[in-house]
């Protein structure tokens, strides 16, 4: 159907497809529409013509991590009062900056920014419509949603971050020796003499480096498996996340990929 056979009359339809289809690695700003406008086939009478895909956007507009950059940037200037800032400024604060982006949008946005400060209100929908003059308010929509993602991406690095931590300490718990009999013996004997229950006792008051109870090698191989693969799990997800907001080359580069057909 795509064109990628010797049918000619399917050529039509791929181009038809093709059109208003995002590709692999874009947003298709036509999601961020409101119901009622989105191009449908099955309009019965004429009707607003549909978004521009990212297919068809020009350079003007930003990517994911373009958008990222921005935000860290308005944060950082609205914090400390000011939106003067050199390139190697920029720099600084969120590492390397595209100097193309710099030039042709931040570098602008920022002056501008400054010189309205006390004119009208600072806000990070005005900051990237400076950027991007050309951007309705769908497309604004759009990147507020990939702030939201990338917030979310950043929730996901805390949460990974625990899960090694509760594997490694779980690893290192099981792998430790059991209580020594004599050991036990003294301390089911301070239990009676406190009057306290001697599980309870042994479970507080194990020394360090040795496990209270014998663990079943099945549960504790169980235990294991599940936090692996959980934290598997949540790797996969934040690489998924991360190569959605890793640096394009350009605009070009991007607009190259095979197109995904939404259905």
């Amino acid at each position: 159907l795509l064109g990628q056979n010797s049918d000619a009359l399917n050529a039509p339809f791929a181009l038809f497809i093709y059109r208003y289809s995002a590709p692999g690695e874009e947003e298709d700003p036509e999601l961020f529409e409101d119901e009622d406008r989105k191009f449908r086939l099955s309009h019965t009478a004429p009707v607003v013509p549909p978004l521009e895909t990212a297919a068809s956007l020009d350079a003007t507009f930003l990517n994911r991590n373009e958008v990222v950059v921005a935000h860290k940037l308005f944060n950082h200037c609205l914090s400390t009062g000011g939106f003067g800032m050199s390139h190697s400024e920029a720099e600084a604060v969120v590492g390397p900056v595209d100097q193309n982006l710099w030039i042709d949008k931040l570098h602008r946005a920022l002056d501008a920014t400054e010189d309205e400060r006390g004119v009208s209100r600072t806000t990070f929908t005005s900051f990237l419509k400076r950027i991007c003059p050309k951007a309705s308010g769908r497309h604004l929509r759009m990147f507020h949603s990939w702030i939201k993602e990338y917030e979310h991406l950043e929730g996901l690095q805390q949460e990974v971050s625990k899960t090694r931590l509760a594997l490694r300490s779980f690893q290192e718990f099981i792998a430790l020796p059991k209580l020594p009999a004599k050991m036990r013996q003294e301390m089911s004997l301070q239990a009676m003499s406190l009057g306290c229950d001697f599980e309870d006792y042994v479970e507080s008051s194990c020394p360090h480096g040795f496990r209270p109870f014998d663990g079943n090698p099945a549960v504790d191989k169980l235990m294991e498996d599940l936090l692996q693969k959980n934290l598997e799990q949540q790797e996969l997800s934040i690489q998924q996340w991360t190569r959605l907001f890793a640096p394009r080359k350009s605009a070009e580069a991007s607009l190259s990929t095979n197109p995904a057909i939404l259905k």
